[in-house]
């Protein structure tokens, strides 16, 4: 495999037990090398697992959304990938980088589908990695390829290419194996996204989405700033990605970001039976200021997203967003308009903590607690976990971790509390800390005990520091059926939580 490095490989069913040598990335106080990267792209393999690129790897990562931990991830350092798509019956998948593009193929060992549903994962170990030539008739290449789609059948892939001005149809068993479907030097694309019907969904940079055929028939126009949707017209927002609205027929949903706070939001845009065009705020808002607070409706705070795809098969219809500076995944209900995070990179950040600080003081056999049956794919290894009571009464971060320190033990990691399903309580305090940042130089510390926030500065500004503390993870039950979500909330509004610890099978001094 010349074009990859090792293969860091961990399974959803099967002990993470991780000790990566890997480039530190800004999730937890005073990490170096923060250069605003994380998820980039995303493509739903299936209702339960996400393939996303990755820049702070570089490289890709599947996500198990059910439980939120990354099940495997390839790295890419000569490639960077930027943009990814496959299909279900497809053996392939097919990534892209930015800017001066490359293009590569990815050959699986067998189709996704029957990888997910035999190990679980995508099997990127056994995969090889080919680059893929790209040329119309006219000898025209490609030079930018930001989101990508591939058919259903796997014959076709679309490329959007914001510098040439153009959208670009692959066909891979045919030479020359491209087509420009779409010139207008007035748009850039960005993002693409099937529609319910099978058409595309493009969307233009800073403009508007249009929905056109795989010849490049334009269908219709979704005008941001005629619809007025909130602070398009002042602050010229970057579109990133649209949907069609799974619940309401005349209705898209929109991806923008703000390029100078990076703030972010899901817009709703609703043409009406005369063909007027209106627009409101669905989660978050743009003109506001960034972060990670997992909320309903406006009250959301994300980091820079870049792209978001319908979750395939989810009841209630939920969005995958790739919150890019928060090196996290979100998840937005398209029925409550409620947001939940899945910490996949969190096994990268815990593997990197001294032994003390990531383990418990005391194991499990000293406690005398049973380990966990759902030990596979958790975050740090085997683990063990006593619930708060039936009875508990609400306590404050600090004293649930006073309580789990004193008793040998720690408070748990969100996965921990995902995979064990427990406790039966509505809220629990998890151990990880929702903070970020955004640096220009390299190799500067970002302590979250302090808040950055340049006033007027743009992305570009040699000094702009962005960096936050916005809260806690918490492992929040449905009051329905009591699956449990992670979700990270405001110190400023902190309810109090159950006080659950948990212990790790080898105590501190072991590791």
């Amino acid at each position: 495999m010349n074009e990859m490095t090792t293969l860091l490989l961990s399974r959803a069913h099967r002990v993470l037990r991780i000790a990566l040598v890997v480039v530190l990335v800004c999730g937890g106080a005073n990490m170096a090398v923060a250069k605003g990267q994380g998820a980039v792209a995303v493509w739903a393999a299936s209702e339960r697992f996400a393939l996303i690129t990755d820049t702070s790897l570089p490289g890709l990562v599947l996500v198990d959304l059910q439980t939120g931990a990354a099940v495997e991830r390839l790295v890419m350092e000569k490639m960077r990938p930027v943009g990814v798509a496959s299909c279900s019956a497809c053996d392939f998948i097919f990534v892209s980088t930015g800017s001066q593009s490359q293009f590569r193929v990815l050959r699986l060992s067998d189709t996704v589908e029957s990888l997910l549903a035999k190990k679980g994962s995508l099997d990127l170990a056994s995969a090889r990695l080919e680059r893929l030539r790209l040329e119309t008739a006219d000898g025209e290449k490609p030079t930018d390829g930001r989101m990508l789609l591939v058919s259903n059948d796997g014959k076709t892939a679309f490329i959007a290419s914001s510098e040439d001005r153009a959208v670009f149809r692959v066909d891979f068993d045919k030479s020359p194996n491209t087509v420009k479907i779409l010139q207008d030097n007035k748009a850039k694309p960005f993002g693409l996204n099937w529609d319910r019907s099978g058409q595309i969904l493009v969307s233009m940079h800073k403009q508007d989405v249009w929905r056109m055929t795989a010849e490049g028939e334009v269908l219709a126009i979704y005008q941001i700033k005629l619809a007025q949707c909130p602070g398009a017209s002042e602050l010229k927002p970057n579109l990133r990605a649209a949907v069609d609205d799974p619940y309401n027929e005349n209705s898209v949903l929109i991806l923008a970001s703000n390029p100078i706070s990076y703030d972010a939001v899901v817009w709703r845009l609703t043409v009406d039976s005369r063909g007027q065009q209106s627009c409101k705020n669905l989660a978050s808002m743009i003109g506001r200021d960034s972060g990670w607070i997992d909320a309903v409706g406006e009250a959301i705070e994300f980091s820079r997203p870049h792209h978001f795809a319908l979750r395939p098969d989810a009841d209630p219809a939920q969005l995958i967003i790739t919150d890019i500076d928060n090196r996290a995944v979100r998840l937005l209900d398209l029925q409550t308009n409620a947001s939940t995070t899945l910490m996949y990179d969190r096994d990268r950040l815990v593997s990197a903590m001294a032994p003390a600080e990531r383990t418990s003081r005391l194991s499990c056999n000293e406690l005398e607690w049973p380990i966990n049956p759902g030990s596979a794919g958790s975050t740090t290894g085997d683990f063990c976990l006593l619930p708060a009571g039936a009875g508990y009464s609400p306590v404050t971060l600090e004293a649930a971790e006073t309580q789990c320190r004193a008793a040998g033990a720690r408070l748990c990691e969100p996965t921990e509390l995902v995979l064990a399903g427990t406790p039966a309580v509505e809220r629990t305090w998890t151990r990880a800390v929702c903070a970020s940042c955004w640096q220009r130089k390299a190799r500067e510390n970002c302590d979250f005990d302090e808040t950055y926030k340049t006033p007027d500065a743009v992305h570009s500004h040699p000094e702009f520091l962005h960096s936050w503390r916005s809260g806690q993870a918490l492992a929040i039950a449905s009051a329905d059926t009591g699956e449990l979500v992670i979700r990270c909330e405001s110190f400023a509004t902190e309810p109090g939580a159950a006080p659950t610890c948990c212990a790790d099978a080898a105590p501190a001094d072991d590791a």
